[in-house]
């Protein structure tokens, strides 16, 4: 009793870790830019909004008379809605 409490809090950690199970699967198809960073491509309704946003921007102006589109100001987003029927995508399933 008194060696597991001395044991190491990283081999602890490494413990718990490996028991624990995961259905996590790496994207081979993601791509990695220089610096480490995950690069990925706009979706072209995206660019239209971002567009939308940049025209609004200027040197030296006060962010908070940009305008933004409704949808951004939501409470919950997109992501968000779409994690409710996937936390019970089990049941849906059946």
């Amino acid at each position: 009793m008194v060696d597991a409490q001395r044991e190491d809090p990283a081999i602890r950690r490494q413990d718990v870790l490996a028991r624990i199970q995961s259905l996590y699967v790496e994207d081979p198809d993601r791509e990695i830019g220089v610096a480490g960073e995950l690069v990925e491509e706009v979706a072209e309704e995206n660019k239209s909004l971002l567009w939308f946003l940049l025209k609004q921007v200027r040197p030296g102006m006060d962010l908070s008379k940009v305008v933004l589109p409704t949808f951004i100001l939501e409470p919950r987003s997109f992501l968000d809605k779409l994690s409710d029927n996937y936390y019970h995508a089990d049941i849906l399933g059946k």
